[in-house]
């Protein structure tokens, strides 16, 4: 029994000229707008993550536009919800930011920052005067708040 031997096939190598080039098509169809990412993978036989990284690399990026079209009803009076749907907008509004809160949980921070601090300076400078200590925490309370 003779086994069928399998051809080799070889790919072709692009040079890198011929790679810039195949970028810079991909690249200005995506400035185009014309076409979805998968028919510009097709039309360029790349990947399509191939196409997002050389979307992402230009700088260039498309959001999902969702339109929201409300049906009017016979008499053409719209619900609430219908309503609320058109008034919708495709960007998001940042997230809001809490105000930081100066309550009890930061004075009992401050309180235990400076048990600390004390410790750690009677741990490493025995020795300090009290005078020189005071000054020290003064200036450290002055920096904190």
């Amino acid at each position: 029994m003779a086994v069928a031997k399998k051809k080799k096939t070889t790919r072709k190598v692009m040079t890198k000229t011929q790679r810039l080039a195949r970028e810079k098509a991909i690249i200005s169809d995506l400035r185009g707008g014309k076409l979805s990412y998968r028919k510009i993978a097709a039309k360029h036989r790349v990947s399509l993550p191939t196409v997002n990284a050389k979307a992402r690399k230009a700088g260039i990026s498309r959001r999902s536009t969702t339109k929201v079209t409300a049906r009017t009803t016979r008499t053409r009076t719209t619900t609430p919800r219908v309503r609320a749907a058109a008034r919708r907008t495709t960007t998001r509004k940042p997230a809001r930011r809490t105000v930081a809160r100066t309550t009890v949980r930061t004075s009992r921070s401050r309180e235990h920052f400076n048990e600390q601090f004390r410790s750690l300076v009677m741990n490493y400078y025995p020795n300090m005067p009290l005078r020189k200590f005071e000054k020290l925490n003064t200036m450290i309370k002055k920096a904190i708040s």
